[in-house]
């Protein structure tokens, strides 16, 4: 079809454009004002802008991604979710840590329902002393077996949806064994007594634990009370065996290696046991023997009295250090294995036997003496009478003490031994009944 041009430029020849650009006295008949034919040009002007306008570009489809890259975005999105675990993991054992583990198990009871929190707050005494399955199962209507049973399955929960039966199983290898004494200090054990340590323990974690009473305070801790008793025994043992020329180095790398299998922690309650100086010094053996076994320390002593009788200072160096109920007794045992010289030295006494001569001659003069006394004569003990006979002439060269007396008594027919400790002298009648003889 033929175009006609109306002006414009020679270029633009398109119909619809021809149409509505076409003066109107071609449309009418009737000749256009001049307002209209401005209008016309702005309607051309607007037109040829359209047409000058590119057309707008279509977006490509997506690109359908390989397998390999699925497989990436899915190892990705993997790798974010376990970090995010882990973070919430950490962040919940960091709160573990620092919040009283009294506070963590309380609050975990709101993951139960009433009935299996009541029950479970009374087995581990989070509000008191924990009750034994005995105590429980009549107010809670239910046999042993099952009191157990709903301990199990409420901590199985706990540890499923708080997590702080696992965590605190993780940290009972490093927090056991502890002492009350401890336990007042440490934060995260804040509110809680042994026995209750204990029952957490015990039944939120399924890791044996019990409870000690040794001198130094309660302790909780893997060992039963029979292992204890035989570790105590040894270190015991081990005090005795010692020699005083060990060093104290030498003597604590002999107990950590007498330790039973997982019995490492226990060394400083042990060593509190024995009695461990807190800086041993010179007599640090001193100290543990007093303590453990006065005529275990004696027995040692005699065997060498010249070393460390002659030094004049073990007497003094075991009343510092022994119980003070047992200074007497072991004064008394050391006087009967040596005897202290005018010159502060101490020496050893001799040691008698009933087989030996002396001890028949010392028989003699004790008779001789009680013969020489008025009828009526007060009881006399060893050492008084060893220090009444100790001027007769037969006796000269003797060393006459409480021993060789006493020896003398039991194979005397006129004295005799009263009591404990009291010699008197055989009644007349009671002479003639040992000889034989009626009155």
């Amino acid at each position: 079809m033929g175009t006609r041009q109306h002006g414009l430029s020679p270029g633009i020849s398109d119909t619809r454009l021809d149409r509505c650009c076409r003066p109107p006295s071609d449309r009418t008949g009737v000749r256009p004002a001049a307002d209209d034919y401005s209008t016309l040009e702005a309607r051309r002007e607007r037109a040829s802008r359209e047409r000058e306008q590119p057309e707008p570009a279509v977006p490509a489809p997506p690109a359908v991604p390989t397998r390999r890259e699925l497989e990436a975005i899915r190892r990705a999105e993997q790798a974010r979710a376990l970090d995010a675990e882990a973070a919430e993991a950490a962040a919940r054992e960091a709160a573990f840590r620092t919040l009283p583990l009294l506070a963590t198990v309380r609050n975990s009871r709101a993951h139960l329902d009433g009935r299996n929190a009541r029950l479970l707050a009374r087995k581990f005494g989070i509000d008191g002393p924990p009750e034994t399955a005995f105590a429980l199962m009549d107010e809670f209507g239910v046999n042993r077996a099952r009191v157990f049973q709903i301990v199990e399955q409420s901590v199985t929960r706990l540890e499923r949806l708080d997590g702080w039966p696992r965590r605190l199983r993780d940290l009972a290898g490093e927090t056991l064994p502890v002492s009350s004494e401890e336990m007042s200090r440490n934060p995260w054990l804040e509110g809680l007594g042994p026995e209750q340590l204990e029952a957490i323990v015990w039944f939120g974690t399924g890791e044996r634990a019990f409870l000690l009473k040794p001198s130094s305070g309660p302790v909780v801790g893997h060992l039963k009370a029979g292992e204890w008793t035989a570790l105590r025994k040894a270190a015991r043992d081990l005090v005795i065996a010692t020699g005083f020329d060990a060093t104290s180095a030498q003597f604590l790398a002999d107990l950590r290696a007498s330790l039973l299998a997982g019995a490492e922690g226990y060394e400083r309650f042990l060593l509190r046991e024995i009695g461990w100086p807190s800086e041993p010094g010179k007599d640090w053996l001193l100290h543990l023997k007093g303590r453990i076994s006065t005529s275990a320390l004696i027995r040692q002593v005699a065997d060498r009295v010249d070393i460390l009788f002659k030094t004049g200072t073990l007497v003094e160096a075991v009343q510092a250090y022994v119980p003070t109920s047992a200074v007497r007794g072991l004064l008394s045992a050391i006087s009967r294995e040596a005897r202290h010289l005018p010159d502060g030295r101490w020496e050893a006494r001799c040691r008698w036997s009933q087989e030996d001569p002396a001890v028949e001659l010392v028989k003699e003069a004790c008779e001789r003496f009680f013969q020489g006394c008025p009828e009526k004569t007060p009881p006399l003990r060893s050492p008084a009478l060893a220090q009444a006979i100790a001027g007769d002439p037969a006796l000269r060269g003797i060393e006459v003490d409480a021993d060789p007396v006493g020896l003398a008594i039991l194979n005397s027919d006129e004295i005799k031994m009263r009591g404990a400790s009291w010699i008197v002298p055989v009644e007349p009648r009671t002479a003639l009944r040992h000889q034989g003889m009626s009155p």
